[in-house]
């Protein structure tokens, strides 16, 4: 099989969630990070960095 064709396969390390690190404006909402750590050989890591967000879902209020 070609190495163009080769599946490859890398393996969850590790997952590391930041404490939220504060902003300036105080209105602003604090930044939140996820960190996934990818293992593909012995020497050969790689890395996802994701920010979390937060949402307020509320109920639309009809007239009447």
């Amino acid at each position: 099989m070609s190495d163009a064709l080769r599946l490859r396969i890398a393996t969850l390390s590790q997952v590391l969630i930041l404490e939220p690190i504060p902003l300036t404006d105080e209105q602003a909402e604090s930044l939140k990070f996820r960190i996934e750590v990818f293992r593909w050989s012995a020497d050969r890591f790689t890395c996802q960095l994701w920010r979390r967000e937060t949402h307020r879902v509320e109920p639309a209020h009809q007239a009447g």
